[in-house]
Parts: C-alpha cells; sequence; structure tokens
C-alpha cells in the first residue's frame, strides 16, 4: 500500500498538474483565437499540435512507474510540459501584441480594463506555471538527494522563479510605450517582445535539469606485481600506487566535474547573462527607463559579480584541498620515517609474493664463525 501511495504522489500526481496547466493553456488559445477571428477559425484548428507533448507525457509517466531507475541529469517530465505550455503562452502573448499594434494603426480605442483583464489572465498562466515548475522539482522522484540539499534546491529556484517573473513585466512596459513613442517602428517593438520571449523559455530549461546526490562505493586499488620482482621492483610498484592514487583523486576534484562549478554556469549562462543583456538593451536602444528597470539592471550586474566571487571561492578551496594532498618536501627525520615505512611496506610485500632472501657474503661468513 505505501508503494502504490508513494508511485502515485511522486509519478503520477506532478505529471497530472503539468497536464491539466497545459490544457488549460491550449483552451484559452483556441478561445481567444476564435473570439477574435470572427468566426474564421482556420488558424485554431493548428493550434491543436500543442497538445503533441503531452500525448508524449503520458507515455513518459507509463515508462516511469515501471521504471525502477530514475534520470539523475534530466527531467524529461518537465521538458515535456514545457514543450506543452510554454508554446501556448508564446502564442498569447503574440497575439496580444499584434491585437494592440492594429488598434495603434487604425486609431482605435484600447479598452483599458479589457487590456489589463488580458494582461491578468497572462500572467497568472505564467505564474502557475513556475509554481507548478518547483512543485514538480520537489514531488519528483531524486536519486541520493538528501532532505537538507532538496530543501536548499527548492530555495534556489524560488529566488529564480521570483527573477523570471519580474522578466515578463518588462512585457508591459512594452506595450505602454509603444503607444507613447512613435519615433520606434512597431517591427522593432516586435524583435524585443521576441527576444525577451526567447530568454523567458531559455530561463526555464533550468527547470528540467536534475542534481543526484552522492552516492559513495567502495573502490579497491587494483595491486599487479610481477611475478619476477625483488626489493627494488617492490618499491616502484608502493610508487607506483601513490601516483595513480594521487592521479585519480585530481580526476574526482576536477573544477568543472564540482556540482557547485556546475550550478554557477547554468546560473550564469541560460540567466544572468541573458536577464542584464535584454535589461541594458531596454533600456539603452528602447528608451525604457523606470525605477523598477533600473534596479533589476542593478540587481544582475550585483548577482552576475557574485557568481564569479563565488566561482573563485570554490577555486581556491580546490587549490589548497589538492596542495594539502600532494607530498611535502620532507626533512632528514622524515625521510629516515619514510624510509622506514617503505620497508615496511617491502617485507609485507615479499611475505605476500613469499621472495627468498637475498644472503650477502658477509651473513655467509657471520654464519659460519
Amino acid at each position: 500500500m505505501g508503494v502504490i501511495f508513494n508511485t502515485i504522489i511522486k509519478d503520477i500526481l506532478p505529471r497530472l498538474m503539468f497536464a491539466i496547466h497545459a490544457l488549460v493553456c491550449m483552451f484559452y488559445v483556441l478561445a481567444t483565437n476564435i473570439a477574435d477571428s470572427n468566426g474564421n477559425n482556420g488558424m485554431s484548428r493548428y493550434y491543436w499540435f500543442i497538445i503533441l507533448p503531452l500525448a508524449a507525457l503520458l507515455i513518459e509517466t507509463m515508462v516511469s512507474v515501471y521504471r525502477t531507475k530514475k534520470f539523475t541529469q534530466f527531467v524529461p517530465s518537465i521538458f515535456l510540459f514545457l514543450c506543452s505550455s510554454v508554446p501556448s503562452i508564446w502564442v498569447l502573448e503574440m497575439h496580444k501584441f499584434n491585437t494592440n499594434m492594429k488598434h495603434n494603426r487604425t486609431k482605435a480605442k484600447v479598452d483599458k480594463t479589457r487590456d489589463d483583464n488580458q494582461h491578468s489572465a497572462y500572467l497568472i498562466l505564467e505564474q502557475s506555471l513556475l509554481v507548478l515548475l518547483i512543485i514538480g522539482q520537489w514531488l519528483l522522484p531524486h536519486r541520493g538527494l538528501k532532505r537538507d540539499e532538496l530543501g536548499q534546491r527548492l530555495y534556489h529556484f524560488i529566488g529564480t522563479a521570483a527573477d523570471i517573473i519580474e522578466l515578463l513585466e518588462i512585457l508591459k512596459l512594452i506595450n505602454r510605450n509603444r503607444l507613447q513613442s512613435e519615433e520606434i517602428k512597431d517591427e522593432t517593438w516586435l524583435v524585443l517582445v521576441t527576444a525577451t520571449l526567447a530568454i523567458w523559455t531559455l530561463s526555464l530549461l533550468q527547470f528540467t535539469l536534475a542534481q543526484a546526490g552522492k552516492v559513495y562505493k567502495r573502490e579497491m586499488i587494483n595491486m599487479k606485481i610481477p611475478d619476477k620482482t625483488a626489493a627494488a621492483s617492490a618499491l616502484n610498484v608502493v610508487d607506483e600506487i601513490q601516483r595513480k592514487h594521487m592521479n585519480k583523486k585530481k580526476k574526482k576534484t576536477s573544477l568543472l566535474c564540482n556540482e557547485k562549478v556546475k550550478v554557477i554556469l547554468i546560473a550564469l549562462l541560460l540567466q544572468d547573462i541573458p536577464f542584464i543583456c535584454i535589461r541594458v538593451v531596454t533600456i539603452k536602444m528602447y528608451n525604457i527607463v523606470t525605477h523598477m528597470n533600473v534596479f533589476f539592471t542593478a540587481k544582475n550586474v550585483l548577482v552576475i559579480l557574485l557568481q564569479i566571487y563565488r566561482f573563485y571561492g570554490v577555486y581556491a578551496e580546490r587549490k589548497l584541498s589538492l596542495d594539502l594532498a600532494a607530498p611535502q618536501p620532507s626533512t632528514t627525520s622524515g625521510i629516515i620515517a619514510k624510509k622506514s615505512s617503505i620497508n615496511t611496506r617491502c617485507k609485507s610485500l615479499l611475505g605476500v609474493i613469499n621472495v627468498a632472501p637475498v644472503v650477502t657474503p658477509c651473513d655467509e661468513e657471520a654464519r659460519v664463525r
């Protein structure tokens, strides 16, 4: 009974919420298109292709229920959810921009109440999308991830979602400034809307990446000694074992394989750097200067500097660990102690491979006496 309940909560419930949200977005697209086309719903039939990722999500759900080994680096259910919901939001936002552009060309009076209600409805869909992404990251199974690590990851996603929601406020500023500015053409505003939605979509991809916990395994060192070895070759074997162990440790502590470095690079490439670029473009080229826009631009600059400082901290920590693991220059007493430890290891190795002790002439003369 517990296994069935766990399967329902962790595998079926998140995907069910994903499917419901995608269907709501799709039907909202169809209703908006049909209402504004004056009975000509020829284009709306093509929007039914948005439902195709939901079919793939259904197949993925059945595979996930019967699959014992979960995905550790990528979450396909969240990716399919984005493939089904994000195109609908793209269609709604582009439809809103085209409608306002049409009213601007015909000098028609825009109903502000209707425009605000439409913006609120779109904002609810976008905010609920981010909330479901966080809930999905919480409920979906995580291999080897502890509860405190999962809590820190969810806190990070909550802050990320807040920044993504604030990015969408640029679309509202675009519609407001487009009506006031006559120097910039509508096609130029369309480029800015497309770039904003593209960066918004790019930032959502970081929710599809999973983080697996560390799985500790006992590793044995394969020590192979040839048949014809003596004390000198045994010393070489010991040095070779130490050298292999150091090389293996350096591989494990590689900078790009560090989980903290991966999180920093993902945040910089998918969110921080694109966000600062689009905000600088809106201020410099489109003259969208507001207190909130300037504040979030300065915030993005500060976040990038903090990420660089964090990266330097991880690099310094790794360098310190490698310096501590490297062999230190030894003094005379250290050399004597090292030789005694090596002699002890050699005796144990010689005892294992059953090598006969070498008798010198001096030892033979002493034995005769």
